[in-house]
């Protein structure tokens, strides 16, 4: 809307909300949720490497995690289609 006795556009504050949700979701800023414990457990034990109970997990960024499981510790990332990747860590990692 333009207000007429300044010429200045004006938003609603409930515009803006939508408008600063939309630009971030657009920019990639949101990210979709971090995967429970059962699902990463899901896709290490799919990846053939053996995880009865995952025991930590901390965000590696960049839709990667660093999972702690009984048998190992794991690096899982999930690509743009929801699929999952995992590679074995080394203790120095």
């Amino acid at each position: 809307m333009r207000n007429s006795s300044t010429g200045f556009l004006h938003f609603q504050p409930f515009s803006l909300l939508v408008l600063f949700v939309t630009i971030a979701i657009a920019s990639g800023v949101v990210n979709a949720e971090d995967p429970d414990y059962g699902k990463l457990r899901a896709a290490i034990r799919s990846a053939d490497y053996p995880c009865a109970h995952v025991q930590e997990v901390s965000n590696a960024g960049n839709n990667a995690w660093d999972v702690q499981c009984n048998s190992g510790h794991f690096r899982v990332a999930r690509d743009g289609d929801g699929a999952f990747s995992v590679s074995k860590k080394t203790p120095a990692e």
